[in-house]
C-alpha cells in the first residue's frame, strides 16, 4: 500500500450506516445561514435563501438595499421561516460586526454563510475612476474577507460549518457596455 492510501486503524468504527445518515438530514439541529445579495428581486440571493429555507435553515439575509432586504425577509417570514433582514455594507467591518451581533441575538448559530453580493463596474480602464475601483473592491473581496472572517469565528466554535463564495457571470465580463469595446482594434486581413 502506498503513502497515498488510507487505511483504518483498529479504533476506527467505519462508515456511517444508512439510519445514522437518515437521522442526522432528517433531524438537523437548528442553524442559521448568512445570506447576502437578497436585496436585488432577480438576484441569485434570493433562490439560495428560499431554497435553504426550504430545507429548514434559520436565514439571516443581508443587502445594502435596506428597502429590499426587509422586501424578501417579510416574504421570508410570512412561509413561516425563522429570518432576519439587516441592511449591511459588507465593505465596512463595523457594517458586517453589527449584522452578526444581530444575527447571533435572535437566531441559532451561524451554520454556513452563502456569499452572493457583489458589484461590477462597466466603466473602460482608461476612464476608471479610484473611487470606482474602491467599491468594486470593497465589495467582491474586502466584503468576501469580512464576511469569511466573521462566519468563520463561529463556524470554528462549533466544529463545523459551510462558506460558498459565487458570482453571476457578470464576473465574467465586467456587466457593461464596455465589454463590447475592444482595447484595440483587429487588422483587417489580406487576401494576399
Amino acid at each position: 500500500m502506498s503513502n497515498r492510501e488510507f487505511a483504518p486503524g483498529p479504533d476506527d468504527p467505519g462508515p456511517p450506516s444508512t439510519e445514522e445518515i437518515e437521522t442526522v438530514v432528517s433531524t438537523p439541529e437548528p442553524r442559521t445561514a448568512v445570506v447576502t445579495g437578497v436585496g436585488a428581486p432577480r438576484g441569485i440571493g434570493r433562490v439560495v435563501a428560499q431554497r435553504l429555507a426550504a430545507d429548514g435553515w434559520s436565514l439571516a439575509l443581508l443587502d445594502i438595499d435596506a428597502a429590499g432586504v426587509a422586501d424578501f425577509t417579510g416574504q421570508v417570514r410570512a412561509s413561516g421561516v425563522q429570518a432576519v433582514g439587516i441592511a449591511t455594507d459588507i465593505a465596512s467591518e463595523i457594517s458586517v460586526a453589527a449584522a452578526f451581533e444581530v444575527v447571533d441575538a435572535q437566531l441559532p448559530p451561524v451554520a454556513g454563510l452563502a456569499n452572493l453580493a457583489g458589484v461590477a463596474c462597466p466603466t473602460p480602464l482608461l476612464e476608471l475612476t479610484v473611487g470606482e475601483w474602491d467599491r468594486v473592491l470593497g465589495v467582491n473581496a474586502t466584503g468576501a474577507l469580512l464576511l469569511t472572517q466573521h462566519a468563520a469565528r463561529r463556524m470554528a466554535e462549533r466544529g463545523t460549518g459551510r462558506i460558498v463564495h459565487t458570482s453571476s457571470v457578470t464576473a465574467l465580463d465586467g456587466g457593461g457596455p464596455s465589454r463590447r469595446r475592444p482595447t484595440r482594434r483587429r487588422r483587417p486581413r489580406s487576401s494576399a
